[in-house]
């Protein structure tokens, strides 16, 4: 399966590999196996930073369900940044999407409203409804931790309306 990463339908196959590897209690052969595949997405000639960006998120959702939030901000801000180099609009949203979850959950709630109002500018770019009415919940449930209810409503019938 590693050797034939270049293509989507073979890295839908790895990242299924690794999900089922994190599902078996394998969370070590998982991350390890998806190490490999950034390892040998690095050293190809046709390098896809969209892959490893995709890898890294995997990689941040597996610590993240395993309660490693640190580690789970480390991989979304590794993603970031190869979303960012690859210039793919949709990886980077979920990249911050991912980012600031991971931020709210450490309690980092400024950081995480940042990062959900990035990706709200990019979904709202491109008219993607799903993941606008995300962000905008996310960032009323930001306000609604903060107290501020008014607010945190406000975002709550925005994205209930957009979905």
């Amino acid at each position: 399966i590693l050797n034939s990463y270049s293509t989507t339908s073979h890295q839908e196959l790895v990242f299924a590999k690794a999900d089922s590897l994190f599902d078996v209690g394998e969370a070590d052969a998982a991350q390890t196996f998806l190490d490999e595949y950034i390892a040998l997405n690095h050293n190809s000639p046709k390098i896809s930073f969209t892959s490893i960006s995709k890898a890294h998120l995997r990689k941040g959702l597996f610590h993240r369900l395993a309660g490693a939030n640190h580690k789970a901000s480390h991989q979304a801000a590794e993603s970031l940044k190869y979303a960012v180099i690859a210039n793919d609009s949709s990886q980077i949203a979920n990249a911050y999407r991912e980012l600031g979850y991971n931020h709210v959950i450490i309690g980092n709630y400024q950081e995480g409203l940042e990062a959900y109002s990035n990706a709200l500018v990019i979904d709202e770019k491109f008219d993607d409804k799903e993941n606008i009415s995300l962000d905008i919940n996310a960032i009323g449930k930001i306000y609604e931790i903060w107290r501020q209810y008014d607010k945190a409503l406000e975002f709550f019938f925005k994205s209930l309306a957009i979905a």
